[in-house]
């Protein structure tokens, strides 16, 4: 699957505000057009409903968007120089139908190393900075649906999850470029948790070209204990084997 698609994607703004001085100062630039020059939807959760609550929202938000790919952003990130024009040739040479624009420290270094520009996993796309691929979003689109009928409580928080549980019952990968298109706002996260990392590898740093071949090859990671969801992927795959 390749999309060719010169043109900018619609950037979704996961926000949550107040609950940080330099998270809100961070996404007004997103906001006002300091970081983007595209057009930008605000999806800014100010009752605290979560951000499962708010991934679903952007869900159905980018479905009203003819464009090819969606691109849906934390408030906490912060783009790499040149990153624009990255993001376009990204949209042009991904294969996987979500790409994960952002992974904590250097982790892409050694796919980067070996002149392979991205990685392909099970694993969740939905942190930080991630794109979406219209015609794989509208399955997705309605796979969220299920799971909020089946389990109205699990959107509170589990954003990222929930497109690693997609990925599993209907056979999608997600891909993470080796180098990253973004970096984190040096605060605690919304979880609370540290904001200390190792040094990113960024589209600053020396990589191959988005067009290298091979163009991808196995991220790698593997998920921690998913023994608690275990219910609902077994549940949707019964409910999603039927509708297929």
């Amino acid at each position: 699957m390749q999309n060719k698609s010169a043109e900018l994607p619609t950037l979704h703004l996961m926000w949550l505000p107040g609950h940080n001085y330099f998270r809100d100062r961070n996404a007004a630039k997103w906001i006002t057009g300091k970081y983007f020059s595209g057009k930008v939807c605000v999806h800014a959760d100010r009752e605290r409903k979560g951000n499962g609550w708010n991934h679903r929202q952007i869900v159905q938000c980018a479905l009203q968007d003819g464009k090819a790919w969606s691109l849906v952003i934390q408030d906490d990130a912060i783009p790499c120089a040149g990153w624009e024009d990255h993001l376009k040739r990204v949209q042009e040479t991904a294969v996987q139908p979500f790409v994960r624009l952002y992974f904590p420290g250097n982790y892409g270094k050694a796919l980067a190393d070996k002149g392979v520009p991205y990685g392909y996993s099970k694993e969740s796309t939905a942190a930080v900075a991630a794109l979406f691929e219209r015609e794989n979003l509208k399955n997705y689109a309605r796979f969220t649906v299920e799971v909020e009928r089946e389990f109205p409580g699990f959107f509170y928080k589990w954003d990222d999850i929930l497109i690693e549980i997609y990925n599993m019952v209907a056979g999608t990968y997600s891909a993470i470029t080796a180098r990253n298109l973004v970096r984190l706002l040096d605060v605690p996260s919304t979880l609370g948790n540290p904001p200390a990392r190792d040094p990113d590898f960024t589209i600053e740093d020396p990589g191959p070209e988005w067009e290298a071949e091979p163009r991808e090859r196995s991220a790698g990671l593997y998920p921690g204990d998913r023994t608690r969801f275990q219910p609902i992927l077994e549940r949707m795959r019964e409910i999603w084997s039927g509708k297929q």
